[in-house]
């Protein structure tokens, strides 16, 4: 998905996550059918909020995106994100959860 990421704390607004996402056979996954695209984060206190996400384009990129409004990224230290992705035809739920930090 995504390599290392940071963010500090009072310059996260409109900062985005663009993870995307491979099948068994490390090919793309066209999400272009989701529709339902869920962020959840687990913040350094152990608590986890989840954040609705869209299309970083059309999804057939295997491309997925969450930007940051004020107030999200409310403590500092190591956070992680994982996904949950919602089609007619399948259900995405990444069990690997990604870091990053926020300083």
């Amino acid at each position: 998905m995504t390599k290392s990421l940071e963010f500090n704390v009072d310059t996260t607004i409109g900062a985005t996550l663009i993870p995307t996402l491979y099948d068994n056979d490390d090919v793309v996954k066209d999400l272009s059918s989701c529709t339902e695209i869920l962020f959840k984060f687990q913040k350094p206190d152990g608590s986890v909020v989840e954040k609705t996400g869209g299309f970083n384009t059309n999804g057939v990129d295997g491309k997925c995106l969450y930007t940051f409004v004020a107030g999200d990224l409310d403590q500092t230290g190591v956070w992680y994100y994982w996904l949950k992705l919602t089609s007619p035809t399948f259900i995405v739920a990444t069990n690997e959860r990604k870091p990053f930090s926020v300083r």
